[in-house]
């Protein structure tokens, strides 16, 4: 009778912030073959008797690997293949998170050595990654692209409070591109996604600007049009 092997099972999590006006993820160094020594993502296999689904293995490995709890975590996509893991035939369910600007202690334990926020540059991590993870944060960076020109899920990487100034240039730093402010100011004034907190900011030489906060950041608000690019002088 022909020996069958078991399809190893993980998850993957794509974790962004942005900071010094750059998208940054996470990544961990391995301990462990394969690819001991060198950086990935901060997944692992899902573990049958603490899991009691995806979205929880994700958020555990997370935890254990980086000391992280994710605000917000979404599913991206599947992928598997016999070539992505050295050890075997193995499916992966990659998920994205969004974080405010990084001020919390990170901690490598689990099988991580160093842990830190490496830029993305050219749709993917600056550095080399273990198995297939640079496809796989750009997977995740398509979505999270794709998503921010028709939904509010930008503003979750803000922390709070903001100003519209900081709402746009968190869509800029995410696309890649300008945005239009005014489009902006209609889009998420008009939903009531957003609400006044107290206070202003003075930044540069302008009028201080109002501060504002979400009015619930546990979802995401989906907008009836897409966003605009910078109008045409």
């Amino acid at each position: 009778m022909e020996e069958r092997h078991a399809i190893q099972t993980s998850v993957d999590p794509v974790i962004f912030t942005v900071f010094d006006g750059q998208l940054h993820t996470l990544v961990v160094k391995r301990t462990i073959e394969p690819y001991k020594g060198c950086w990935s993502l901060p997944g692992g296999l899902v573990d049958t008797e603490q899991d009691l689904d995806l979205h929880s293995a994700a958020l555990r490995k997370l935890k254990e690997k980086t000391n992280v709890a994710a605000p917000y975590l979404e599913q991206v996509e599947t992928v598997g293949s016999a070539s992505r893991d050295p050890r075997g035939w193995s499916v992966t369910v990659v998920y994205y998170a969004l974080m405010p600007r990084p001020e919390i202690a990170l901690a490598a334990t689990h099988g991580a050595s160093e842990v830190r926020w490496e830029p993305v540059t050219d749709g993917t991590a600056a550095i080399p990654l273990a198995f297939d993870h640079e496809k796989l944060v750009r997977l995740a960076l398509e979505r999270l692209r794709a998503k921010v020109g028709y939904t509010s899920v930008a503003v979750h990487l803000l922390p709070e409070p903001f100003t519209f100034l900081d709402i746009q240039h968190i869509h800029e730093v995410i696309l890649g591109r300008k945005v239009e402010k005014k489009s902006l100011m209609r889009r998420y004034l008009g939903s009531g996604v957003i609400e006044e907190a107290q206070g202003a900011r003075k930044e540069g030489r302008m009028r201080p600007a109002q501060l504002y906060r979400l009015k619930d950041r546990r979802t995401i608000h989906y907008f009836t049009r897409t966003m605009e690019g910078p109008r045409e002088e």
